[in-house]
Protein backbone atom coordinates (compact mmCIF):
# COMPACT_ATOMS: atom_id res chain seq x y z
CA UNK A 1 0.00 0.00 0.00
CA UNK A 2 1.16 3.49 -1.13
CA UNK A 3 2.07 6.03 1.50
CA UNK A 4 -0.55 8.27 2.45
CA UNK A 5 -0.83 11.63 4.16
CA UNK A 6 -2.13 11.93 7.56
CA UNK A 7 -4.47 14.72 8.26
CA UNK A 8 -3.98 16.04 11.47
CA UNK A 9 -7.09 18.49 12.30
CA UNK A 10 -5.75 21.15 15.72
CA UNK A 11 -7.82 23.78 16.97
CA UNK A 12 -5.03 26.23 17.20
CA UNK A 13 -1.50 25.98 15.65
CA UNK A 14 1.59 26.64 17.95
CA UNK A 15 5.32 26.59 17.59
CA UNK A 16 5.61 23.65 20.17
CA UNK A 17 2.84 21.34 18.13
CA UNK A 18 4.56 21.85 14.96
CA UNK A 19 7.98 21.47 15.98
CA UNK A 20 6.83 17.90 17.57
CA UNK A 21 4.63 16.69 14.79
CA UNK A 22 7.50 17.57 12.62
CA UNK A 23 10.12 15.16 14.67
CA UNK A 24 7.26 12.31 15.12
CA UNK A 25 6.07 12.02 12.14
CA UNK A 26 8.30 13.35 9.05
CA UNK A 27 11.37 11.59 11.24
CA UNK A 28 11.00 9.07 13.74
CA UNK A 29 7.48 6.91 11.78
CA UNK A 30 8.34 8.55 8.81
CA UNK A 31 4.93 9.25 7.56
CA UNK A 32 4.33 12.31 6.25
CA UNK A 33 1.33 14.71 7.36
CA UNK A 34 -0.81 17.91 7.33
CA UNK A 35 -2.33 20.45 9.60
CA UNK A 36 -5.84 21.72 9.40
CA UNK A 37 -7.66 24.41 11.50
CA UNK A 38 -10.83 22.66 12.89
CA UNK A 39 -12.39 25.78 11.36
CA UNK A 40 -11.30 25.17 7.99
CA UNK A 41 -13.29 23.94 5.60
CA UNK A 42 -11.27 21.54 3.19
CA UNK A 43 -10.97 18.97 5.24
CA UNK A 44 -10.70 15.21 4.34
CA UNK A 45 -12.63 12.55 5.29
CA UNK A 46 -10.11 9.57 5.68
CA UNK A 47 -6.51 9.28 7.28
CA UNK A 48 -8.02 11.95 9.51
CA UNK A 49 -7.13 12.45 13.26
CA UNK A 50 -8.32 15.26 15.93
CA UNK A 51 -5.94 16.74 18.14
CA UNK A 52 -7.56 18.63 20.83
CA UNK A 53 -8.70 19.22 24.14
CA UNK A 54 -12.34 18.57 23.99
CA UNK A 55 -14.09 16.21 20.70
CA UNK A 56 -16.97 17.22 19.07
CA UNK A 57 -18.13 14.82 15.88
CA UNK A 58 -14.31 13.41 14.84
CA UNK A 59 -13.61 9.35 15.17
CA UNK A 60 -10.08 9.17 16.09
CA UNK A 61 -9.31 11.72 19.05
CA UNK A 62 -6.36 12.63 20.76
CA UNK A 63 -7.27 14.23 23.65
CA UNK A 64 -4.72 16.91 24.29
CA UNK A 65 -2.68 18.36 27.66
CA UNK A 66 -2.09 22.20 27.95
CA UNK A 67 1.59 22.24 27.25
CA UNK A 68 1.87 22.13 23.76
CA UNK A 69 -0.42 25.30 23.65
CA UNK A 70 1.02 27.05 26.93
CA UNK A 71 4.11 29.25 26.47
CA UNK A 72 7.00 30.48 28.49
CA UNK A 73 9.31 27.70 30.32
CA UNK A 74 6.49 27.34 33.71
CA UNK A 75 7.45 23.96 35.78
CA UNK A 76 4.71 21.43 34.84
CA UNK A 77 3.95 18.86 37.19
CA UNK A 78 2.51 16.17 35.43
CA UNK A 79 0.46 13.08 36.70
CA UNK A 80 1.18 9.39 35.73
CA UNK A 81 -1.24 6.87 34.10
CA UNK A 82 -0.57 2.90 34.07
CA UNK A 83 -0.96 1.65 30.76
CA UNK A 84 0.21 -1.75 29.43
CA UNK A 85 2.19 -2.44 32.68
CA UNK A 86 4.12 0.86 32.14
CA UNK A 87 3.26 4.15 33.99
CA UNK A 88 3.11 7.09 31.52
CA UNK A 89 2.88 10.95 31.96
CA UNK A 90 0.82 13.65 30.73
CA UNK A 91 -2.48 11.53 31.40
CA UNK A 92 -5.56 12.56 29.85
CA UNK A 93 -8.65 12.43 31.67
CA UNK A 94 -12.42 11.29 29.74
CA UNK A 95 -11.91 10.27 26.54
CA UNK A 96 -8.73 10.11 24.12
CA UNK A 97 -7.43 7.46 21.62
CA UNK A 98 -4.72 7.05 24.64
CA UNK A 99 -4.48 7.55 28.11
CA UNK A 100 -2.33 10.25 27.76
CA UNK A 101 -1.13 12.82 25.36
CA UNK A 102 2.00 11.40 23.33
CA UNK A 103 2.45 15.31 21.64
CA UNK A 104 2.69 16.44 25.18
CA UNK A 105 5.44 13.77 26.20
CA UNK A 106 7.64 14.05 22.76
CA UNK A 107 7.68 17.94 23.51
CA UNK A 108 8.39 17.54 27.29
CA UNK A 109 11.33 15.44 26.55
CA UNK A 110 12.84 16.18 23.58
CA UNK A 111 12.86 19.67 24.12
CA UNK A 112 14.36 19.24 27.57
CA UNK A 113 11.50 21.11 28.93
CA UNK A 114 11.95 20.56 32.94
CA UNK A 115 15.81 21.49 32.23
CA UNK A 116 14.82 25.15 31.04
CA UNK A 117 12.54 25.60 33.75
CA UNK A 118 14.07 27.37 37.24
CA UNK A 119 12.99 25.11 39.42
CA UNK A 120 15.54 22.24 38.90
CA UNK A 121 18.45 20.84 41.21
CA UNK A 122 21.86 21.57 40.35
CA UNK A 123 25.33 19.44 41.81
CA UNK A 124 28.35 20.97 42.75
CA UNK A 125 29.24 22.22 39.21
CA UNK A 126 25.68 23.30 38.81
CA UNK A 127 24.63 20.93 36.02
CA UNK A 128 21.23 19.07 36.07
CA UNK A 129 20.21 15.97 39.03
CA UNK A 130 18.40 14.00 37.10
CA UNK A 131 18.23 12.08 40.08
CA UNK A 132 15.73 14.56 41.38
CA UNK A 133 13.75 15.67 38.45
CA UNK A 134 10.14 14.22 36.95
CA UNK A 135 12.30 12.28 34.30
CA UNK A 136 14.50 9.94 36.54
CA UNK A 137 11.80 7.16 36.24
CA UNK A 138 12.14 7.35 32.43
CA UNK A 139 15.91 8.09 31.60
CA UNK A 140 16.17 4.38 30.82
CA UNK A 141 13.90 4.16 28.06
CA UNK A 142 13.94 6.32 24.52
CA UNK A 143 10.35 7.69 25.43
CA UNK A 144 10.04 9.84 22.74
CA UNK A 145 10.66 7.05 20.16
CA UNK A 146 8.15 4.66 22.78
CA UNK A 147 5.36 6.89 22.55
CA UNK A 148 5.52 7.29 18.95
CA UNK A 149 5.22 3.37 18.39
CA UNK A 150 2.24 3.07 20.99
CA UNK A 151 0.41 6.10 19.06
CA UNK A 152 1.10 3.97 15.60
CA UNK A 153 -0.17 1.00 16.50
CA UNK A 154 -3.13 2.36 18.10
CA UNK A 155 -3.89 4.62 14.92
CA UNK A 156 -3.21 1.90 12.33
CA UNK A 157 -5.47 -0.16 14.66
CA UNK A 158 -8.08 2.16 13.83
CA UNK A 159 -7.61 2.38 10.24
CA UNK A 160 -4.74 5.09 9.56
CA UNK A 161 -2.28 4.52 7.00
CA UNK A 162 1.26 5.00 7.62
CA UNK A 163 4.74 4.45 6.03
CA UNK A 164 7.04 1.80 6.16
CA UNK A 165 9.32 2.73 8.74
CA UNK A 166 13.13 1.86 7.94
CA UNK A 167 15.37 0.49 10.43
CA UNK A 168 17.92 3.18 11.27
CA UNK A 169 20.26 1.36 13.72
CA UNK A 170 23.44 3.26 13.44
CA UNK A 171 26.81 3.08 15.93
CA UNK A 172 28.95 6.38 16.23
CA UNK A 173 31.68 5.75 18.85
CA UNK A 174 32.82 9.29 20.35
CA UNK A 175 36.05 10.47 22.13
CA UNK A 176 36.85 12.85 24.49
CA UNK A 177 40.82 13.82 24.59
CA UNK A 178 40.44 15.67 27.85
CA UNK A 179 44.57 14.39 28.84
CA UNK A 180 45.92 12.97 25.22
CA UNK A 181 49.09 11.43 26.94
CA UNK A 182 49.90 10.75 30.32
CA UNK A 183 53.51 11.69 30.57
CA UNK A 184 54.34 13.84 26.91
CA UNK A 185 53.52 16.97 25.81
CA UNK A 186 53.51 18.36 29.07
CA UNK A 187 55.24 22.02 29.62
CA UNK A 188 58.58 21.63 32.02
CA UNK A 189 57.34 22.56 34.65
CA UNK A 190 54.42 20.06 34.68
CA UNK A 191 56.66 17.18 34.23
CA UNK A 192 58.80 18.35 37.45
CA UNK A 193 55.90 19.49 39.44
CA UNK A 194 53.83 16.24 38.18
CA UNK A 195 56.85 14.04 39.14
CA UNK A 196 57.69 15.29 42.74
CA UNK A 197 54.04 14.73 43.45
CA UNK A 198 54.19 11.19 42.31
CA UNK A 199 57.05 10.90 44.53
CA UNK A 200 55.72 12.49 47.71
CA UNK A 201 52.90 10.34 47.58
CA UNK A 202 55.00 6.90 47.44
CA UNK A 203 53.86 6.17 43.44
CA UNK A 204 57.12 4.93 42.36
CA UNK A 205 55.80 2.54 40.10
CA UNK A 206 54.55 5.61 38.42
CA UNK A 207 58.02 7.57 38.56
CA UNK A 208 59.30 4.59 36.48
CA UNK A 209 57.13 4.83 34.06
CA UNK A 210 57.31 8.08 33.43
CA UNK A 211 60.94 7.98 33.28
CA UNK A 212 60.76 5.14 31.01
CA UNK A 213 58.10 7.18 28.55
CA UNK A 214 60.52 9.90 28.80
CA UNK A 215 63.47 7.84 27.78
CA UNK A 216 61.49 6.35 24.87
CA UNK A 217 61.74 3.09 26.17
CA UNK A 218 57.87 2.47 26.64
CA UNK A 219 54.92 4.17 24.76
CA UNK A 220 52.56 6.40 26.60
CA UNK A 221 49.57 4.38 28.11
CA UNK A 222 46.93 6.99 27.19
CA UNK A 223 48.38 7.39 23.62
CA UNK A 224 46.20 4.89 22.30
CA UNK A 225 45.26 6.36 18.98
CA UNK A 226 46.94 4.23 16.75
CA UNK A 227 45.19 1.20 17.92
CA UNK A 228 41.95 3.34 17.65
CA UNK A 229 42.90 4.03 14.08
CA UNK A 230 43.57 0.43 13.20
CA UNK A 231 40.58 -1.31 14.18
CA UNK A 232 38.39 2.14 12.70
CA UNK A 233 39.82 1.01 9.53
CA UNK A 234 39.43 -2.88 9.77
CA UNK A 235 35.81 -2.40 10.62
CA UNK A 236 35.16 0.87 8.40
CA UNK A 237 34.34 3.06 11.08
CA UNK A 238 33.90 6.39 11.25
CA UNK A 239 34.74 8.06 15.10
CA UNK A 240 34.74 11.89 16.34
CA UNK A 241 37.15 12.96 18.72
CA UNK A 242 36.46 16.31 20.95
CA UNK A 243 39.47 17.91 21.89
CA UNK A 244 39.66 20.23 24.91
CA UNK A 245 42.23 23.02 24.59
CA UNK A 246 41.69 25.35 27.33
CA UNK A 247 44.19 26.74 29.78
CA UNK A 248 45.53 24.31 31.92
CA UNK A 249 43.48 24.25 35.74
CA UNK A 250 41.71 22.43 38.13
CA UNK A 251 39.21 20.68 36.35
CA UNK A 252 40.87 21.18 32.72
CA UNK A 253 44.09 19.01 32.52
CA UNK A 254 45.17 18.53 29.13
CA UNK A 255 48.47 18.45 27.36
CA UNK A 256 49.91 22.25 26.46
CA UNK A 257 47.92 23.25 23.37
CA UNK A 258 50.83 24.16 21.65
CA UNK A 259 52.59 21.59 21.90
CA UNK A 260 54.03 19.93 18.64
CA UNK A 261 52.95 16.30 19.41
CA UNK A 262 49.50 17.17 20.59
CA UNK A 263 48.91 19.62 17.44
CA UNK A 264 50.11 16.22 15.14
CA UNK A 265 48.01 14.18 17.25
CA UNK A 266 44.66 16.62 16.68
CA UNK A 267 45.61 17.06 12.56
CA UNK A 268 46.44 13.17 11.94
CA UNK A 269 42.98 12.33 13.79
CA UNK A 270 41.52 14.84 11.81
CA UNK A 271 42.77 13.07 8.17
CA UNK A 272 40.59 10.67 8.40
CA UNK A 273 37.82 10.93 10.99
CA UNK A 274 36.77 14.78 12.64
CA UNK A 275 37.35 16.29 15.55
CA UNK A 276 35.56 18.92 17.17
CA UNK A 277 35.71 21.05 20.37
CA UNK A 278 35.47 19.95 23.43
CA UNK A 279 34.61 23.19 24.84
CA UNK A 280 36.46 23.86 28.40
CA UNK A 281 34.78 23.70 32.15
CA UNK A 282 34.57 27.50 32.57
CA UNK A 283 32.84 28.13 29.07
CA UNK A 284 29.95 28.26 31.26
CA UNK A 285 30.47 31.02 32.77
CA UNK A 286 32.46 33.15 30.35
CA UNK A 287 31.25 32.28 26.96
CA UNK A 288 34.47 34.87 25.24
CA UNK A 289 36.69 31.39 26.31
CA UNK A 290 34.24 29.37 23.99
CA UNK A 291 35.67 31.47 21.29
CA UNK A 292 39.26 31.60 22.44
CA UNK A 293 39.09 27.25 22.14
CA UNK A 294 37.21 27.37 18.50
CA UNK A 295 39.81 29.89 17.28
CA UNK A 296 42.55 27.71 18.70
CA UNK A 297 41.43 24.58 17.49
CA UNK A 298 40.54 26.34 13.66
CA UNK A 299 44.14 27.04 13.28
CA UNK A 300 45.18 24.18 14.33
CA UNK A 301 43.65 22.01 12.06
CA UNK A 302 43.31 25.10 9.30
CA UNK A 303 38.73 23.88 9.35
CA UNK A 304 36.06 25.86 10.55
CA UNK A 305 34.90 24.05 13.16
CA UNK A 306 31.21 23.95 13.59
CA UNK A 307 30.80 20.97 16.18
CA UNK A 308 30.81 20.83 20.16
CA UNK A 309 30.63 18.46 23.31
CA UNK A 310 30.32 20.75 26.84
CA UNK A 311 33.11 19.32 29.31
CA UNK A 312 32.40 17.63 32.59
CA UNK A 313 28.72 18.10 30.50
CA UNK A 314 28.44 21.76 32.03
CA UNK A 315 25.36 24.10 30.99
CA UNK A 316 22.12 25.45 31.57
CA UNK A 317 19.70 25.76 28.79
CA UNK A 318 18.78 27.05 26.82
CA UNK A 319 21.60 29.55 27.08
CA UNK A 320 24.22 27.18 26.66
CA UNK A 321 22.50 26.59 22.89
CA UNK A 322 22.63 30.10 22.42
CA UNK A 323 25.64 30.78 23.01
CA UNK A 324 26.72 28.02 20.33
CA UNK A 325 24.45 29.58 17.69
CA UNK A 326 26.04 32.36 18.09
CA UNK A 327 29.49 31.41 17.43
CA UNK A 328 28.74 29.64 14.23
CA UNK A 329 28.33 26.44 15.62
CA UNK A 330 25.50 23.93 14.39
CA UNK A 331 25.74 20.66 16.09
CA UNK A 332 25.97 19.50 20.02
CA UNK A 333 26.60 16.14 21.32
CA UNK A 334 26.73 17.52 24.74
CA UNK A 335 23.10 15.81 25.58
CA UNK A 336 23.51 12.82 27.93
CA UNK A 337 24.30 11.50 31.59
CA UNK A 338 27.81 12.33 33.04
CA UNK A 339 26.30 9.77 36.28
CA UNK A 340 24.16 7.53 34.28
CA UNK A 341 23.50 6.45 31.01
CA UNK A 342 20.11 6.79 28.87
CA UNK A 343 18.09 9.02 26.98
CA UNK A 344 18.45 12.53 28.32
CA UNK A 345 16.06 14.13 25.04
CA UNK A 346 13.51 10.91 25.29
CA UNK A 347 15.24 9.87 21.93
CA UNK A 348 18.63 8.62 20.65
CA UNK A 349 17.64 10.30 16.74
CA UNK A 350 19.37 13.92 16.17
CA UNK A 351 17.02 17.01 16.50
CA UNK A 352 16.87 20.55 16.70
CA UNK A 353 17.01 22.09 19.74
CA UNK A 354 14.23 24.16 21.00
CA UNK A 355 14.07 27.47 23.18
CA UNK A 356 10.99 26.87 25.60
CA UNK A 357 11.98 30.09 27.21
CA UNK A 358 11.81 32.22 23.92
CA UNK A 359 9.16 29.56 21.73
CA UNK A 360 11.50 29.03 19.18
CA UNK A 361 12.84 26.04 17.17
CA UNK A 362 16.95 26.72 16.88
CA UNK A 363 19.45 26.28 14.13
CA UNK A 364 20.96 23.76 15.89
CA UNK A 365 20.97 19.78 15.84
CA UNK A 366 21.41 18.02 18.92
CA UNK A 367 22.72 14.62 18.94
CA UNK A 368 22.32 12.84 22.26
CA UNK A 369 24.81 10.40 23.46
CA UNK A 370 22.99 6.74 25.19
CA UNK A 371 26.21 5.95 27.63
CA UNK A 372 29.56 7.16 28.52
CA UNK A 373 32.48 4.91 29.94
CA UNK A 374 32.90 6.82 33.24
CA UNK A 375 29.44 6.81 34.03
CA UNK A 376 28.95 2.95 33.74
CA UNK A 377 32.46 2.61 35.12
CA UNK A 378 31.50 4.45 38.37
CA UNK A 379 27.76 2.52 38.10
CA UNK A 380 29.69 -0.55 38.01
CA UNK A 381 32.27 0.23 40.58
CA UNK A 382 34.78 -0.50 38.31
CA UNK A 383 34.13 -3.81 37.34
CA UNK A 384 35.06 -4.64 33.52
CA UNK A 385 33.05 -7.32 33.00
CA UNK A 386 30.05 -5.60 34.15
CA UNK A 387 31.00 -2.28 32.29
CA UNK A 388 31.21 -4.45 29.09
CA UNK A 389 27.84 -6.58 29.47
CA UNK A 390 26.02 -3.15 29.93
CA UNK A 391 27.47 -2.06 26.73
CA UNK A 392 26.08 -4.91 24.62
CA UNK A 393 22.93 -4.75 26.32
CA UNK A 394 22.40 -0.80 25.33
CA UNK A 395 23.52 -1.52 22.00
CA UNK A 396 20.93 -4.91 21.55
CA UNK A 397 18.34 -2.96 22.53
CA UNK A 398 19.11 -0.16 20.24
CA UNK A 399 19.52 -2.49 17.19
CA UNK A 400 16.39 -4.24 18.36
CA UNK A 401 14.38 -1.38 18.29
CA UNK A 402 15.84 0.27 15.05
CA UNK A 403 17.61 3.50 16.64
CA UNK A 404 21.00 5.33 16.81
CA UNK A 405 23.33 4.90 19.66
CA UNK A 406 26.07 6.76 20.50
CA UNK A 407 28.57 6.03 22.98
CA UNK A 408 31.23 8.22 24.73
CA UNK A 409 34.75 7.18 25.48
CA UNK A 410 38.06 8.19 27.40
CA UNK A 411 41.49 7.14 25.81
CA UNK A 412 42.71 7.92 29.45
CA UNK A 413 40.19 5.55 31.10
CA UNK A 414 41.09 2.86 28.56
CA UNK A 415 45.21 2.95 28.66
CA UNK A 416 47.22 0.42 26.75
CA UNK A 417 47.24 -3.03 27.64
CA UNK A 418 44.21 -2.74 29.43
CA UNK A 419 40.87 -5.27 29.67
CA UNK A 420 38.71 -1.18 29.02
CA UNK A 421 40.48 -0.92 25.77
CA UNK A 422 40.27 -4.39 24.56
CA UNK A 423 36.70 -4.22 25.70
CA UNK A 424 36.24 -1.34 23.54
CA UNK A 425 37.41 -2.86 20.76
CA UNK A 426 34.70 -6.09 21.25
CA UNK A 427 31.96 -3.65 21.76
CA UNK A 428 33.02 -2.21 18.10
CA UNK A 429 32.92 -5.50 16.80
CA UNK A 430 29.63 -6.18 17.66
CA UNK A 431 28.21 -3.15 17.17
CA UNK A 432 29.35 -3.32 13.77
CA UNK A 433 27.90 -6.85 13.25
Amino acid sequence: MSTQLIHIIIDEKTPRLEYVLDFMFNQVLQTPFQLHLSQSDDIPSENVIYYGKNNSSHKIWIKAHSLLFARGADFVKFKTVNYQLFKYPFEVENGGVLPFDPFAIAFYFLSQYEEQTDIITLDNHQRFCVADSQIAPYIHFPMVDTVCKILKISLMDLGIVFGKQENRFSFLPTFDIDIAFAHQAKSLTRHILGTAKLGVNFKFNEVAERLRVWMGLSSDPYNIFDDLLEVFEQLQVKALFFALLAENGKYNNNNSKSSPLFQNLLNNLNHKHQVYLHSSYHTMDESALLVEEKNVLEGILNAEIKSNRQHFLRFSLPEYWNVLIENNISDDYSQGFHDNWGYRCGTSYSHQAYDVKNERVLPLMVHPFTFMDSALIKLCKDDVVLVHEKMIDIILDAKKDGIPCIGVWHNYAMPKGSLYLENFIDVLKYACL
